[in-house]
C-alpha cells in the first residue's frame, strides 16, 4: 500500500480513539493505585499520630504523678517540721543538706520553719563550702544526736561559736539524718534563741529522733 494513498485522517482518528481507550483503562488504574497509596499513607500517618498522642498522654500522666508525689513529700516534710517545732517549743527548726548528691561540696538549708519574729536562715545559709565547715560536718556525721545547752560550750569551736551568735542561738540540738545505707544525707537543726527547755532530756531526744527518722525516710535530694 502506498503511503501517499493512505487515509491519514482516518488513521489519526483510529489512533486517537485507541489512545482514548488506553487512557480510559490506564488512568483509572493509576488513580486507583494512587488512591490506595494515599489511603495507606493516611493510615500510617494516622497510626503514627495516635502513637504520638498516646506517648504524650503517658508522659503527661507520668509528670503529673511525679509532681503529685513531690508535692506530697514537701507537704509531709513541713508537717513533720511543724509538729516537731510545736512539740518541743523550738524557735527554729531547719534541715541542712549536703549537695550535689553524687559529689557533695556544699551545705545549704533546704527546709525550715521559724517562730514569728525569728530570723530565718534558709536564704542566708546557702552554698556554704563543706571545706570551710569541716568541724561542724564532723560533729554532724559522727554523732546521732548532739546538744549544746549553752552556746558558750562552743567557744573553742572557731566557726560554730560565731555562727551560733549570728543565728541568735542560746542553745542548739543536732540530729543526724541517714539513708537506708547509713550514709549521712543531712542534719536536723533545732535552735532556741531564748531560755531553752531541757533539750538534753530523753523526751526531747525521743521527739527529735522520731521526726528525724520520718524526715530521713522521705527527704529528697537537694538541687538548688
Amino acid at each position: 500500500m502506498n503511503f501517499k494513498d493512505m487515509d491519514w485522517v482516518g488513521f489519526a482518528a483510529v489512533v486517537g480513539a485507541m489512545g482514548t481507550i488506553i487512557l480510559g483503562i490506564i488512568v483509572p488504574l493509576l488513580n486507583s493505585r494512587s488512591s490506595r497509596k494515599d489511603k495507606e499513607l493516611e493510615r500510617r500517618f494516622s497510626n503514627q499520630d495516635k502513637e504520638l498522642e498516646r506517648r504524650f498522654a503517658e508522659e503527661d500522666e507520668r509528670k503529673r504523678e511525679q509532681n503529685k508525689k513531690a508535692n506530697q513529700i514537701i507537704y509531709d516534710l513541713y508537717s513533720y517540721l511543724w509538729a516537731l517545732f510545736n512539740n518541743i517549743s523550738a524557735d527554729r527548726v531547719s534541715i541542712v543538706q549536703p549537695h550535689p548528691c553524687d559529689n557533695p561540696q556544699y551545705i545549704s538549708v533546704s527546709f525550715e520553719v521559724v517562730k514569728h519574729g525569728i530570723s530565718p536562715q534558709i536564704d542566708s545559709f546557702q552554698h556554704q563550702k563543706m571545706s570551710e565547715w569541716l568541724e561542724l560536718i564532723e560533729i554532724w556525721r559522727n554523732n546521732e544526736y548532739k546538744t549544746y545547752k549553752d552556746v558558750a560550750e562552743m567557744v573553742l569551736k572557731k566557726k560554730l561559736y560565731p555562727e551560733a551568735h549570728r543565728r541568735g542561738c542560746v542553745a542548739v540540738a543536732f540530729y543526724r539524718l541517714i539513708d537506708n545505707s547509713g550514709h549521712w544525707i543531712g542534719t536536723l537543726v533545732v535552735d532556741y534563741t531564748s531560755e531553752p527547755p531541757p533539750i538534753h532530756t530523753k523526751y526531747w531526744y525521743d521527739e527529735i529522733k522520731r521526726y528525724g527518722e520520718l524526715i530521713a525516710d522521705i527527704l529528697p535530694e537537694y538541687t538548688p
